[in-house]
């Protein structure tokens, strides 16, 4: 009888050994999909710097302990600073960690569902011939539809180079602001120059009228009206230098600095007197890469393949499984097979008959991609519009640039000097002298706004086209297009 009892026992392991073949099956099915290994070998997102990375740069513009100056004065170029600042702001950074999440998001769409593992203990057993049954043990495994795993991750996967393209939009609107702030800002400080200059002329002409008031040639009302000029000249020097401070701290803000902390110094090149490509040809550039119509385009892939999904979603999901009851030695010891273990497989469907909330899904999908294609059309008309509209902007400060330079100034100059002349021999009045000194300072700060007009114009063209404008030769292009 123990010679028996030992060989029940003996049996009773291959069913356990079954199970666990079973169980390694059931493992290899969970195992990952060709969706997830696509991933691995290319990747949505190259790996991006974190934001305050320690770049040459930012060794160079190195804060002091208390972070209240730039140690470094030397000289950037505009480059250098964008360089430094797509490594410090925050908001790009921001952007950046969103893409990566949303990477990571498209590799776990990407996995196979969990294997589930169950135990059951009887509380009352359950009798049979061959003993009763104690516990039960089971493994299951649900296997997709094929392709469904392919679709959600090609949806995860439009959407996370949706999100790249955006963090070019930033990285391209940053920059933007940037270069347009430190023109504003060398726009003030040069006008506050020419205030300068204006309260050293009037200061002159307020000498010329006191002479010649001491020898009652000259009215008192004009010496005092020289003086009101001089003390509107030194009011709007001192708000051309607000302005400055005040583009300063919107700098320090797109830079991450803290207050206080001194701008970098930046070299700014004006673009020379030459026509760029043509409206069409900026438009197709434009259209071609910008990034929020490569963002609108990955999104509407993504909606396209939730549409899919829905499709995926109507067929019936598979899950395999296997399971083992334990079962315990039967009452009579000469009972044959005594106390072995029940194995088998169990196969089921889950069967999509909720037509009415996948229609739904359906109807829904389709509205998503029907809308993102109407933001892609309406962002098309936008950007046409957009920089058709900047380029005449830029063409119009040139032409405006043009006539102040060439003509304009070098008269008001030619005009200061007869009229000055023409007061100290009585053949022209105070007033006169006023107007010709305000008209050529006038002319001065025109000029200067006309040409960072010109550079507004630009910075707007190259935001849609995300590179420098092409400068084509004078010479090369025909007169009636200068």
């Amino acid at each position: 009888m123990d010679r028996s009892l030992s060989l029940q026992r003996c049996d009773k392991s291959r069913p356990h050994l079954r199970l666990g073949v079973a169980w390694i099956l059931v493992s290899l099915c969970a195992c990952r999909g060709p969706a997830e290994e696509r991933l691995e070998r290319d990747p949505i997102l190259p790996a991006f710097p974190e934001s305050g990375r320690d770049s040459d740069l930012s060794r160079a513009l190195e804060l002091d302990a208390d972070s209240t100056q730039v140690l470094s004065a030397e000289l950037l170029s505009l480059e250098q600073l964008l360089d430094f600042a797509q490594g410090r702001n925050p908001g790009l950074a921001a952007k950046r960690q969103a893409a990566l999440s949303l990477e990571q998001a498209a590799r776990a769409s990407g996995a196979m569902p969990e294997p589930t593992v169950s135990w059951t203990e009887y509380f009352s057993e359950v009798e049979t011939r061959v003993g009763p049954q104690e516990r039960r043990f089971d493994v299951s495994q649900k296997l997709p539809w094929f392709g469904a795993l392919e679709a959600k991750i090609d949806a995860a996967d439009a959407t996370a180079r949706a999100a790249k393209a955006s963090i070019e939009t930033h990285r391209r609107e940053l920059g933007s602001r940037i270069e347009s702030l430190l023109w504003k800002r060398s726009l003030y400080r040069q006008s506050a120059e020419l205030e300068r200059e204006r309260v050293t002329l009037f200061e002159s002409i307020s000498a010329t009228i006191d002479g010649r008031y001491r020898t009652g040639k000259a009215e008192y009302a004009d010496l005092l009206r020289s003086r009101s000029e001089i003390e509107r000249a030194t009011e709007l020097r001192d708000s051309a230098l607000d302005e400055v401070e005040r583009a300063d701290v919107l700098l320090r803000r797109e830079l991450a600095l803290p207050p206080g902390t001194q701008v970098p110094r930046v070299v700014l090149q004006v673009t020379g007197p030459n026509r760029f490509e043509s409206v069409n040809e900026l438009i197709d550039a434009a259209m071609t890469s910008h990034p929020d119509l490569l963002r609108i385009g990955h999104l509407e892939e993504a909606s396209k393949e939730k549409l899919n999904q829905v499709d995926y979603e109507r067929k019936p999901d598979l899950t395999l499984g296997a399971f083992l009851i334990d079962t315990g030695l039967s009452d009579d010891p000469l009972m044959p097979n005594s106390g072995n273990d029940a194995t088998g497989i169990k196969l089921s469907l889950t069967l999509p008959i909720r037509q009415g909330t996948y229609d739904a899904m359906e109807r829904s999908a389709r509205h998503e991609v029907r809308a993102l294609r109407n933001r892609r059309e309406d962002l098309q008309f936008a950007i046409q519009g957009q920089v058709a509209s900047s380029l005449e902007d830029f063409l119009a400060a040139q032409r405006r640039r043009d006539l102040i330079a060439q003509s304009l100034l070098p008269r008001a100059q030619e005009v200061l000097d007869t009229t000055r002349a023409g007061y100290s021999s009585d053949r022209t009045t105070y007033l006169d002298l006023v107007n010709a000194g305000n008209s050529l300072v006038g002319l001065e700060i025109e000029l200067l706004q006309a040409t960072v007009d010109r550079e507004f114009a630009r910075i707007a063209i190259e935001l849609h086209l995300g590179r420098h404008l092409t400068h084509l030769p004078l010479d090369s292009i025909p007169k009636e297009q200068r």
